[in-house]
């Protein structure tokens, strides 16, 4: 199966794609592994399954994590 972004199959002769969890993101097609689902690098986060990219924390604001679900994981810093 040619899964989308955002998602893999690691089983042969299934009819759909597992998503991505949360915290991370996968932006290549035909994956067949979990680990090709990334982390969420510091400074990013991704609150939502079956995502290809990672949201950056706003503007004043640093997420210090890696796999960071939460926009609330990006801290006002001096």
């Amino acid at each position: 199966m040619d899964c989308p972004t955002g998602t893999y199959q690691p089983n042969t002769k299934q009819s759909a794609c597992l998503d991505c969890p949360k915290g991370t993101f996968n932006p290549n097609t035909k994956s067949t592994l979990l680990s090709q689902c990334q982390d969420c690098v510091a400074g990013t986060y991704q609150p939502n399954t079956k995502q290809s990219t990672c949201l950056d924390c706003p503007e004043g604001t640093f997420n210090p994590l890696t796999k960071a679900i939460l926009l609330s994981d990006c801290q006002v810093y001096c």
